[in-house]
Formats: C-alpha cells, sequence, structure tokens
C-alpha cells in the first residue's frame, strides 16, 4: 500500500468526482468544512461524500475507538474511503466512517490559550435584593494535555446585609489510550452562607470518555481527595478528611452558537461517617457576537452534614456577560 501526501495544499475528492484544493478546516457533526481561495464561504461537504483526504497540515484526529492522533492527514492510493494520518513515530490508517473529528491542531500559544472573563448584576426591586457576579477562567492546550483554571465570585446583598462565596480551581487533565485520562487538581471555595471559611480540596482521578463525538462528550471518573476546612460560627473548628470521588460531567457543543457545560462531583468521606459532598453546576452559553457570551449558571454546593452548626447547602444562579479568547 502507497501512501501519497501532497506537498502544495490540502485536497480533496469527493465520491461525485469533485477535485478542491485549499485548506482544511475542521469536520464536526459529519461534516467537513474546507477553505478555497476562490470561495468567500468555506465549503461544507457531507462526510460520507468524501472520497479521499489529503493534507500538509497538522491536525488533531479522533476515531471511533476512542484514539487520538496529532498529524498530517493523507488517503491510500491503492483503496477509497480510507484515511492514512502519519504522526511522527508511526503511521496509521483508518476508514473514513471510523474518523469522529477532525480538528486543527494548534500550533501558536494564542491557538493554545483560552482566556476569559464574565460579569453580572441583578437588581430585585421587590426585595431590594442586588448580586454582584465575576468569573474568570485561563486554560492552555497542549498536544496530550489540558490545564485549566477558574475563579468564581458571588456577592449578594439585600439591604444593609451581604453575603458572599468565591470558588477557584485549577486542573491538569492527561490524555491516555482508548478515551481514558487522569486528572490532578485543587480546588478552593469560601461560603458565608456555610459558615465556610476556606476548604482546600486536592484530588486525583481517573476517567473515561463514555461518549465522545462531534458534539458530545460525557466523561465519567472516580478517585480521591483530600480536604482541608476552616469553619467559623460560635463553634469555629478545623478539620482534615479523605474522601472518595465520583463524578461524571456532560458537554454539549456544536448547536449552532449555544453550548452546554454540566458537571456533578459526590464525595463520600473516608474519614467521617454520614458525610457526603455534593458539588452540581450547569453552565449555558451564548456566543451572540464573535468572542462575546451570555452565560446562565447555577451552582450548588451541598453538605450532609458539616461541622458545626452551619447551613447543609448553598446554591447561586447567575447571568453574566463576558468575553472569551
Amino acid at each position: 500500500m502507497t501512501t501519497v501526501f501532497s506537498q502544495e495544499s490540502d485536497t480533496l475528492l469527493t465520491k461525485s468526482g469533485e477535485y478542491i484544493t485549499g485548506k482544511i478546516k475542521k469536520m464536526n457533526k459529519e461534516i467537513l468544512f474546507f477553505e478555497t481561495s476562490y470561495s468567500e464561504n468555506d465549503f461544507q461537504i457531507d462526510w460520507e461524500q468524501v472520497e479521499s483526504l489529503i493534507s500538509v497540515h497538522k491536525y488533531k484526529i479522533y476515531d471511533t475507538r476512542g484514539n487520538q492522533y496529532l498529524g498530517i492527514i493523507g488517503s491510500s492510493s491503492d483503496s477509497s474511503g480510507l484515511l492514512v494520518i502519519k504522526t511522527e513515530n508511526d503511521t496509521i490508517t483508518r476508514k473514513l466512517s471510523e474518523i469522529t473529528i477532525i480538528a486543527e491542531a494548534q500550533e501558536t500559544l494564542r491557538d493554545r490559550l483560552d482566556l476569559g472573563i464574565h460579569l453580572g448584576y441583578n437588581f430585585t426591586k421587590a426585595s431590594s435584593t442586588q448580586q454582584f457576579t465575576s468569573r474568570s477562567s485561563a486554560g492552555y492546550t497542549g498536544d496530550k494535555w489540558d490545564l485549566t483554571s477558574n475563579i468564581n465570585s458571588y456577592n449578594t446583598r439585600l439591604d444593609t446585609t451581604s453575603t458572599s462565596r468565591t470558588d477557584a480551581n485549577i486542573n491538569l487533565r492527561v490524555s491516555m489510550k482508548n478515551n481514558w485520562y487522569a486528572f490532578g487538581g485543587v480546588d478552593w471555595l469560601t461560603s458565608e452562607a456555610q459558615q465556610l471559611s476556606l476548604r482546600t480540596s486536592a484530588s486525583f482521578a481517573a476517567g473515561n470518555f463514555v461518549v465522545r463525538n462531534s458534539d458530545t462528550y460525557l466523561y465519567l471518573f472516580g478517585g480521591m481527595t483530600y480536604n482541608n476546612e476552616k469553619f467559623s460560627g460560635e463553634e469555629a473548628v478545623e478539620v482534615q478528611s479523605m474522601e472518595g470521588l465520583i463524578g461524571g460531567q456532560l458537554e454539549l457543543f456544536g448547536y449552532s452558537d449555544i453550548s452546554l457545560n454540566s458537571k456533578i462531583y459526590t464525595y463520600p468521606s473516608i474519614t467521617q461517617k454520614r458525610r457526603i459532598r455534593t458539588l452540581l453546576s450547569f453552565d449555558l452559553k451564548w456566543e451572540f457576537i464573535s468572542d462575546f457570551e451570555l452565560i446562565a449558571g447555577f451552582s450548588l454546593n451541598y453538605d450532609s452534614n458539616p461541622p458545626g452548626n452551619t447551613e447543609k447547602s448553598d446554591y447561586v444562579f447567575s447571568l453574566t456577560l463576558g468575553w472569551s479568547l
């Protein structure tokens, strides 16, 4: 079998015999987006209509077996319907029907960097309630790993009384074979409603992408967490504990300019009897103008048996407007 790679531009051959040169932009939701110099808009071709594809640019390619590759795309000269992926160390052949996602490899720092800042303000006249919200994020995407961090701050004022809540985290996720990955991270949380001065949690876990296709990510994970908690109030206490970690995350994207990110983390305590903590969040994002987003969010922090006489739950609804890179 001979493998052919173009030396000048990406090339596309359709099953109808149409030969197009230009640049592959992406393949998402079974649609191939192909850029040419003679058209203002990208060509959109049903993936089933692609006969062969050749590229000189690097791409990230995902297949139905749960594998991720980084390399140049080619095709076989002996048989149609195949895609050849040439990585630094190997050459892999897959049927076109086995490919779920093709994305441009991020070569520059700007492409790999993800930044965002969102601000929100709500006012309810009937109850004289004001809420100030700020949400910031930063991330970096490597070839086989990604680093993310977030800081969210909520302040609610009712007449002259105010309560605040701040959560922050930093996480490192490393991709492995067959849709498996490992991650470690540190989370911080303060909540006046729960009289929580500071909770610091360090976690390590392994997980699997149960679903990973062009518009849906669903992954489940399990691991361990170490907690250090400081509570205020009449009975100020400091607690160290070990917990299990069971959770999942669902991401829906590719639906026009709307995406959903929801997650649930459950922490059954190992060192404290009858205590289970749960973190739940939903974020519905609408990108109404390029790089500008509106996010409707909900976040719940629940503790079945908190130390001292404190509230078991603390939840926040937010609506923020912001910018992302």
